[in-house]
């Protein structure tokens, strides 16, 4: 059976972006001192014991904070055309050319921030300014506290931690085509986390998966593992993959336990998600596990999309490690007779057919309560096992030969094809082709005649 290894997936985040608020045909003015001014009049508001029971104050509040977080994505948005954006930050622009992770940007860049465009079209933009460090996280909680203590503006509250959501979302996705990956996980988790908030009480998914990927792209297991648990504790799977991304962060802890747990629980939920069959099917390759405890889950893999081989392969050694060699046979019979190309198929099938036949002659040679016809009767019947295993043998050789393979399964699979050949080398039929291949296995063993 051919090793299965745990695949490094790089797959592509699924991005959201926000639409800012942008104002129509307004020129980008951004008075940061206005903004600051505002932010320090609600400090003090909020000083004011008898304000500070007001939900109208943390409403205000919320607004102040959010305008300074989205002082400039109140003018851009992705998808903004580029003479819009001229309309916003004036005519006499200048632009630049710049390559980012592999793709080619028009930049436009203005005091506030690099505007990155992709065939004059809007994609992000980095900000340049910070008018209050944390004003966004400030904003959520301010319009939280608004929405508790006044019923009347939950909706108004409900609308400013939606807007809060999206800043979010746009930071992510600018700093993730930025490069900065570390950053963008922390803003999609922000998102998320956000929008978990009771006013709006939705579990988004998509945010929750992006950070806890790129958390685990970057190797810090720990927050990736924090993400996703998080994740699967608000029901969020990501149709089963999470399951198998967090397995893989667990792996790599060394949690094997947990790996192996959350995989289960994945398959339990999400049995037509191969990924994480396949995960399992990993994990089991590379554990001290017995193989057989998921006999059921991958035969169950196999019916639901049969053209994968790595299913099969894990199925099949399944029931290796389950050792019932009449099941063993039937599912490499069936297994070959689909893949008739694949290496694992014709050499286990081969493998598990010479042994068969070796157990049926041991038998007849040991057990001294047979009689001599009993005798023959085994013999005869363990020159029709040998003669099965000999085709799948033969294949699973000339795959090795020809791919070419490493050499120790071409010359495993060769030992093979002699080890059957000598057993019916008294056969007529047989004799040339076991002189054939005998004479090849000697050959690489290095022996003269």
């Amino acid at each position: 059976m051919k090793r299965i290894v745990m695949l490094v997936i790089v797959a592509g985040v699924a991005l959201t972006s926000a639409m800012a608020q942008v104002l129509p045909s307004q020129q980008m003015r951004i008075d940061q001192n206005a903004l600051r001014r505002a932010i320090e009049r609600s400090d003090r508001e909020i000083e004011n014991e008898r304000r500070a029971t007001r939900g109208q104050t943390w409403f205000d509040r919320g607004e102040a904070f959010y305008n300074a977080a989205a002082a400039v994505a109140m003018y851009i948005h992705p998808g903004m055309s580029l003479e819009r954006l001229k309309d916003v930050v004036g005519k006499d622009i200048e632009t630049s050319e710049r390559e980012v992770n592999g793709r080619n940007f028009t930049v436009v860049s203005v005091p506030e921030a690099d505007i990155f465009l992709i065939d004059g079209v809007v994609q992000f933009w980095d900000e340049k300014i910070v008018i209050h460090e944390g004003a966004t996280q400030l904003a959520a909680e301010a319009f939280s506290r608004a929405g508790e203590l006044d019923n009347r503006l939950r909706t108004r509250a409900t609308d400013g931690m939606d807007r809060v959501a999206n800043i979010y979302k746009m930071r992510a996705n600018a700093q993730h085509n930025l490069g900065n990956n570390a950053a963008a996980a922390e803003n999609f988790l922000a998102a998320f986390q956000t929008q978990l908030n009771p006013l709006i009480g939705v579990v988004d998914g998509n945010s929750v998966f992006n950070a806890g990927y790129l958390f685990l792209m970057l190797e810090d297991y720990a927050r990736s593992i924090e993400v996703f648990e998080e994740a699967v504790a608000n029901d969020v799977w990501n149709d089963g993959n999470i399951a198998y991304f967090l397995s893989w962060a667990y792996l790599r802890t060394d949690n094997h336990p947990k790996a192996k747990e959350i995989l289960q629980r994945g398959v339990e939920r999400f049995p037509g998600n191969e990924l994480v069959v396949e995960g399992l099917i990993n994990y089991y390759a590379l554990s001290k596990d017995d193989f057989s405890e998921i006999i059921d889950i991958l035969r169950a893999a196999v019916e639901r999309d049969p053209s994968r081989i790595v299913l099969w392969n894990g199925l099949g050694q399944a029931y290796l490690n389950k050792g019932d060699r009449t099941q063993t046979i039937e599912f490499f019979t069936r297994f070959a007779e689909k893949f008739p190309n694949d290496f694992g198929a014709n050499y286990y099938l081969a493998d598990q057919l010479m042994d068969e036949g070796e157990d049926i002659l041991r038998e007849a040679d040991n057990n001294n309560s047979l009689s001599q016809a009993q005798r023959n009767e085994l013999r005869a019947r363990a020159m029709e096992v040998f003669r099965k295993g000999f085709p799948p043998s033969e294949r699973a050789y000339n795959i090795a030969y020809n791919a070419p393979m490493d050499n120790a399964s071409v010359h495993a699979s060769l030992q093979r094809v002699a080890r059957i050949l000598f057993r019916l080398k008294d056969e007529p039929d047989m004799a040339p082709i076991f002189q054939k291949y005998n004479k090849l296995y000697e050959e690489t063993l290095g022996i003269e005649r």
